[in-house]
């Protein structure tokens, strides 16, 4: 995905890619990479495509212990969703 360059492609393709990590538990490595989806879903513009990493990272600060940003991206998330009717 990064060879095409698309940040919409690279974010779909990373945020597919997220659920086999995570169910792992390797959060340490699955944050950061989140953190680089949510970015170029933002520049992407698409507000469905933006739910979808802030879903996951706020999965991670849950399981983490950080019940703040864990509300912050599931609440940013949900506004989102319901903004493209999902």
């Amino acid at each position: 995905a990064r060879k095409v360059g698309d940040p919409w492609v690279i974010s779909m393709a990373t945020t597919a890619y997220w659920p086999t990590i995570v169910h792992f538990g390797d959060y340490a490595a699955s944050e950061p990479m989140l953190a680089d989806c949510l970015e170029l879903s933002r520049s992407s513009g698409d507000l469905s495509l933006l739910a979808w990493p802030l879903l996951f990272l706020g999965v991670i600060y849950v399981r983490t212990d950080r019940p703040e940003q864990a509300a912050a991206a599931f609440l940013e998330g949900a506004r989102c969703s319901h903004v493209v009717g999902n």
